[in-house]
């Protein structure tokens, strides 16, 4: 299979969505579970996943009004990050609270964060764990629209990776 036929747009699927305002900007979290768990539980190569921005009617706005942030152009806190919540239960902390203790205080998790690179558009990943993928945006409009009020940005994965998600 070529990369031209995996991110073909009739060849993805839908992970994620999220409206947010035309005027915003930080940072726009999704929930990328299933597609990581494929991954870690798949032999299927990861192409990692496809970010597009449209206008509520369909229209695609990336490179127009919508900015994500890009290696050499954005400082490194505004990188994309993989977050990873985890608690294996094998090892023991120093501040370690049994699920026993008298206040019933649960075990608490452990947060990871690895950096992704970044290409225009797609995100490879270079860790297969996951919980979230964590993207900074940036709206500028070029042009005042009162009909851009909100937008809607999409996380697709190749429907070629895994048939479980």
């Amino acid at each position: 299979m070529s990369l031209k036929d995996v991110y073909n747009p009739d060849n993805m699927k839908l992970i994620d969505m999220r409206r947010v305002g035309a005027y915003s900007h930080g940072w726009i979290i999704f929930t990328v579970v299933k597609a990581v768990n494929s991954w870690v539980n798949d032999t299927s190569p990861n192409y990692g996943f496809l970010v597009k921005a449209t206008s509520l009617s369909g229209e695609l706005l990336n490179g127009t009004l919508v900015r994500f942030a890009q290696r050499k152009e954005h400082h490194d806190t505004k990188q994309p990050i993989l977050v990873l919540f985890t608690d294996d239960g094998l090892q023991k902390h120093r501040n370690f609270i049994s699920p026993s203790d008298e206040d019933g205080v649960k075990t608490y998790l452990i947060l990871f964060t690895f950096y992704l690179s970044l290409s225009p558009f797609f995100i490879s990943l270079s860790i297969y764990l996951s919980i979230y993928l964590s993207i900074y945006l940036s709206i500028y409009p070029i042009y005042p629209s009162i009909y851009v009020c909100s937008i809607y940005l999409s996380i697709y994965l190749s429907d070629h990776l895994s048939s479980s998600i």
